[in-house]
C-alpha cells in the first residue's frame, strides 16, 4: 500500500503511525490534523489550477483550428465536427495543432 498516495483517508493515519511505533498524543493527533487538511488544500489547489490551464490550452487550440480551418475554406467542416470527438481529433491531427 502507497503510503502518500492521495487517496488516504484521514482515519487510516492512526493506524500507519501505529504501524511505525510513532506515539499520538493528543497535541500531535491536532498537529497532524493541521497538516493533513493543508495538504488537502494543496492539492485541491493545484487540481483547480490544472483545470484552468487545460481549459486555456483547449480554447486556444480550437481557436487555432477556427483560423486554420477558416483559411483553407473548411469552416464548415469543423463546425459540422463539433460533436463528433473522432472527426474534431481528425482535423487537430491534419491541421497539426497540439
Amino acid at each position: 500500500m502507497n503510503r502518500f498516495a492521495t487517496t488516504m483517508k484521514m482515519e487510516e493515519l492512526p493506524e500507519i503511525l501505529e504501524q511505525y511505533q510513532v506515539p499520538v498524543t493528543a497535541d500531535a493527533e491536532e498537529e497532524v490534523l493541521t497538516m493533513y487538511n493543508l495538504g488537502e488544500g494543496v492539492y485541491e489547489k493545484g487540481m483547480k489550477a490544472g483545470r484552468l490551464q487545460g481549459q486555456r490550452d483547449s480554447l486556444d487550440r480550437t481557436g487555432r483550428l477556427i483560423k486554420a480551418t477558416t483559411h483553407a475554406g473548411r469552416l464548415q467542416e469543423f463546425l459540422d465536427s463539433a460533436d463528433d470527438r473522432k472527426r474534431i481529433t481528425a482535423l487537430f491531427e491534419e491541421f497539426d495543432i497540439k
